[in-house]
């Protein structure tokens, strides 16, 4: 489990995005498919929020509020085009990390990440599945999960 505890913004490598009233925080290893997975979530109707870098910071109602780093606000990095300039929104609630990576595990492990003193849960995805998106709305609309 990793954990951060922070007072003042936290600024962690990853991607984020609004869907479906849910903030989502991506995170993983370069190239394990951050963006694209924000691309395909902005593109089914989400709205960008910050991408490679995204503010954390604690709000006034005890949860964790996500921002964009205003050097980069509203840039996306589209692999084969490069930096691509999108509508977005100042900040978002942070509801579920998403750790994209090249595999994930069939029956996975409770994983939580502590921000801001508060736990978070984890979800392992593999960025490039043609099912995440169907996976992620599982998430997003409170789907009950066994194990």
């Amino acid at each position: 489990m990793m954990r951060f505890i922070a007072e003042n913004p936290l600024t962690v490598h990853g991607s984020a995005v609004l869907f479906e009233d849910k903030g989502l925080l991506c995170i993983g290893d370069s190239g394990s498919g951050k963006s694209d997975l924000c691309l395909r979530l902005i593109d089914a109707g989400g709205r960008l929020i910050a991408d490679d870098a995204v503010i954390l910071k604690p709000d006034m109602k005890g949860g964790v509020r996500m921002s964009p780093v205003p050097a980069i606000a509203g840039l996306i990095e589209v692999r084969g085009f490069g930096l691509v300039k999108l509508p977005f929104i100042g900040e978002g609630p942070l509801d579920f990390i998403l750790r994209t990576g090249k595999t994930a595990p069939r029956l996975p492990k409770t994983e939580k990440v502590t921000l801001c003193g508060l736990d978070f849960p984890v979800r392992r995805l593999q960025a490039f599945e043609s099912s995440v998106l169907a996976k992620i709305k599982l998430l997003t609309r409170g789907a009950e999960f066994v194990r």
